[in-house]
């Protein structure tokens, strides 16, 4: 049974699982050495009333044992090592692992496996210290070595040393990356923090090559090939390939649209550029109605190309606000609106990020960030209603004024919830104190500040319809 200690949840950044277990290691009862047993604790052992807290050699705390002590040999305590890592109680492991070491000190796995527990424990001066013991005792113990790396990388950032003992970890072991895929994923990652992106490349190749299932890989390849081909322009038609056939997998992948768009931009394949923007726009705004043609109408190429890097926090943004669908039905005769409004109010999302305030900004900085978003509301209301009025010129007078009446409600809806759920969420997310964003909503409520921005974005409705079709030349614009 190839099970030792799960290892601690790593952050997506630091790739798959810095520590890997240990393919031999048994902890299953039946592979226990049959004159080995476990004592009640109750049961005097070698001539004591019950069990003792051990002392443990090198470690100058004394744990009480939750266990029963055995009265011979390393192995049961390996074991018991073992499964207590495996269920995530990392100290009651270490003391564990001492004890086995306290029987018999010359066995390489107890002490990398020591090692690792003193990694998800923090002290990695001793983590290290123990990899050097195991390694002395075994030097091809190839465990040891990736263990090792993993730290000598991800806590001390030497991600020179980190691929030399990668290698040493291949050469005592030649079929590593057959059975081991993310062996593959940590030496490309730290080629790539070394800046040798072609040799990163390789080696990510050699990995998909035995584990083309694994995604890891795959993600990892996909930003390798984003440097590479912006450093040597040689690489972009290998770059392009690969974000086709990501695209093939999974048809609305905004990095990989996005990806493709500069692609085309760099060969001026002006058309290629806005389809891609396009579907990544229209994927964001969870619409797949916007045309490339729609898009061009609203933003030139500079700034769609330096808005689209922040498309996923949009798509993050959405999934996070449950009033799309009731907006959505409450526009009718108004394909034109739906097209536009959730895509126009993420080119306003994408601008106010330069403007988000810290967790340091005072009340008036608060207070004038949610100006600054009631204002891209308008804006972008009046956008919307530009093009819905243009959409049906030719609509009859009646139908006109169904489609004004359902805009001037929903759209005004529409602006005054999205604003206040965009202040919410962006001051949330950037870590602004609630009594402060409390007090800023206090504040608005005294002063009735909210009467007139909902008589704003009625203008904004009703303007650009009016002044469309002259359904009321008297009176073209909503007065406070």
């Amino acid at each position: 049974m190839p099970v030792v200690c799960p290892r601690r949840k790593i952050p997506d950044f630091l790739g798959p699982d810095l520590h890997p277990a240990q393919p031999n290691d048994d902890v299953s009862p039946s592979a226990w050495p049959s004159c080995l047993s476990f004592t009640p604790a109750t049961t005097p052992i070698n001539g004591d009333r019950g069990a003792r807290p051990p002392t443990f050699k090198g470690d100058s705390r004394k744990t009480q044992a939750p266990y029963p002590r055995l009265a011979t040999d390393y192995g049961a305590y390996y074991n018991l090592g073992n499964a207590l890592s495996g269920l995530v109680e990392y100290d009651r492991a270490r003391a564990a692992y001492l004890e086995a070491i306290n029987f018999n000190d010359k066995v390489a796995e107890v002490w990398k496996n020591l090692g690792t527990c003193y990694f998800h424990l923090g002290d990695h001066q001793r983590e290290l210290e123990c990899y050097d013991t195991a390694l002395g005792l075994n030097p091809r113990l190839s465990h040891a070595l990736v263990s090792k790396a993993n730290t000598t990388a991800a806590v001390f950032h030497n991600y020179g040393e980190a691929l030399r003992l990668l290698d040493e970890a291949a050469q005592a072991d030649r079929d590593i990356g057959k059975h081991w895929p993310h062996f593959h994923w940590w030496k490309a990652h730290y080629l790539f923090q070394c800046g040798e992106l072609h040799d990163a490349l390789c080696a990510v190749d050699d990995g998909l090559a035995s584990h083309p299932e694994q995604t890891r890989l795959l993600d990892l390849k996909a930003r390798i090939l984003r440097a590479l081909w912006r450093k040597d322009p040689s690489a972009r038609a290998n770059a392009r390939t690969f974000f086709l056939f990501r695209l093939e997998a999974v048809p609305l992948e905004i990095p990989s649209l996005v990806e493709l768009a500069e692609l085309s931009a760099f060969d001026s394949c002006t058309g290629e550029v806005w389809t891609y923007f396009a579907r990544a726009f229209g994927a964001a705004a969870q619409n797949d109605q916007l045309t490339p043609s729609d898009l061009e109408r609203l933003v030139d190429s500079e700034r769609a190309l330096a808005l689209a890097h922040h498309l996923q926090g949009y798509c993050k943004y959405r999934r996070a606000r449950p009033l799309q669908l009731v907006q959505d039905s409450s526009v009718r005769n108004d394909s034109c609106g739906l097209r536009y409004l959730w895509v126009v109010f993420g080119l306003a999302y994408v601008d106010l990020l330069q403007k988000v305030p810290s967790k340091d900004s005072s009340l008036g900085e608060i207070v004038s960030f949610y100006r600054d978003i009631r204002c891209a509301a308008k804006q972008a209301i009046h956008v919307v209603a530009t093009r819905l009025a243009k959409e049906h010129q030719c609509a009859d007078t009646a139908t006109k004024i169904a489609i004004m009446s359902s805009s001037l409600v929903a759209f005004a809806e529409a602006a005054f919830y999205e604003s206040t759920w965009l202040w919410g969420y962006l001051t949330a997310a950037n870590g602004v104190a609630e009594d402060i964003f409390t007090e800023a909503n206090e504040q608005f409520i005294q002063q009735n500040d909210l009467s007139p921005f909902r008589t704003e974005v009625l203008d904004a409705v009703l303007r650009p319809l009016n002044d469309a079709w002259g359904l009321f030349p008297e009176k073209n614009a909503v007065t406070p």
